[in-house]
């Protein structure tokens, strides 16, 4: 109750966001995982609706993203897909090659096949497609079957194909038309996969 009433505190007075973000974020390094959980959920809310989570605060939940990677219980896995989610929102559409490093890494060493897609589905939520794909091309390899197998190479490519519409330019036209038949390339290879 106490984080739906940040995010409607963050919503209808903006100017708190601030702050209210900062205190999440102080209290994330010291709390126990289920409640790590919840206030993800509360900063990912927040910072779909603003753009509260600056560049330093980026590298906060890097860091702890690095540090909470390092187990393997039900709940850090959890955890790790709450935490991608944030750190997808606070990035806007754009990781750095650092952080796709951080996240690759973390995710190879400790994680399950299921935490991994949860995070590839939730930077195609977020935007983040190139990521989406790279990871949906980590895990064709782990599948045990050739249904699965197809379901994430269509993934991988509807990903691919949404990552070349981010290219598109309204002032350039021929850019756009190239970008446009670049992704239905893509999307016609997903739709094989799947059939």
């Amino acid at each position: 109750i106490a984080l739906n009433c940040m995010v409607k505190l963050a919503k209808g007075r903006p100017h708190l966001s601030q702050s209210v973000v900062e205190t999440l974020l102080t209290q994330l390094h010291s709390a126990q995982d289920a409640a790590r959980i919840l206030m993800c959920h509360c900063l990912a809310a927040i910072a779909m609706q603003l753009p509260v989570l600056g560049d330093g605060m980026l590298g906060d939940l890097v860091e702890l993203y690095k540090v909470i990677g390092r187990s393997a219980t039900d709940k850090q896995q959890e955890l790790l897909v709450s935490l991608a989610t944030v750190i997808f929102v606070a990035s806007q559409k754009a990781l750095s090659a650092e952080v796709k490093a951080v996240i690759k890494q973390q995710l190879e060493s400790v994680s399950n096949g299921w935490t991994v897609y949860r995070i590839a589905r939730q930077a195609s939520r977020m935007g983040n497609h190139d990521m989406a794909r790279e990871l949906y091309q980590s895990l064709l390899t782990q599948v045990a079957s050739e249904h699965f197998y197809f379901w994430l190479n269509s993934l991988k490519e509807f990903s691919h194909a949404e990552q070349c519409l981010t290219g598109l330019q309204e002032e350039n036209y021929s850019s756009a038309l190239s970008c446009i038949a670049e992704s239905l390339k893509f999307y016609h290879k997903g739709i094989a996969s799947l059939t």
